[in-house]
């Protein structure tokens, strides 16, 4: 997936696009890779299938597991090189900025939607940022998960200029 992160940063082609069509590519070669498992010697042909059948899944998971670390800017645990202004921390920390504007001195909370709007951002980067302020715990959900506010954690990574807190 780091070829994805290289190719974005040279091209104008978007992101999440660049992300499905990755996605799509690895997938097809899932039956052949799976394939070479159930060709084992010695092997009966029901075992073989049982195999290929669980090689099948164990590869789509691992391209879907590869897409959701490129989209959260993590590969391997560690932080994908990428100019600040792409990197998906820096757009979260913009989105929670302007979620915490928003929320500051009201009750309530701002949807997602609005805080895309707000913050600029393509709704593919909005929902992946949303997903990393949660997963950091950055932001409080309501009962409708695309309405949240800031919390003491939020806060805090907006003083000290950053979301890696937590």
């Amino acid at each position: 997936m780091e070829w994805v992160v290289e190719i974005t940063q040279g091209s104008d082609l978007e992101f999440d696009d660049l992300c499905e069509t990755a996605k799509k590519r690895l997938e097809l070669h899932v039956p052949q890779i799976a394939s070479l498992v159930g060709g084992a010697p010695l092997v009966s042909s029901t075992a073989a299938r049982a195999q290929v059948a669980v090689a099948r899944e164990r590869f789509v998971r691992q391209i879907d597991e590869g897409v959701r670390a490129v989209r959260l800017g993590y590969i391997e645990e560690r932080s994908i090189s990428m100019t600040a202004a792409e990197t998906v921390q820096a757009k979260a920390h913009r989105m929670l900025r302007v979620i915490d504007d928003y929320t500051r001195n009201r009750v309530g909370g701002i949807e997602l939607e609005q805080v895309a709007k707000l913050s600029g951002l393509s709704a593919g980067d909005a929902r992946a940022s949303w997903t990393y302020l949660t997963h950091k715990r950055l932001i409080e959900l309501f009962s409708i998960k695309t309405i949240g506010r800031t919390n003491a954690h939020g806060v805090d990574a907006i003083e000290a200029g950053s979301t890696t807190s937590r």
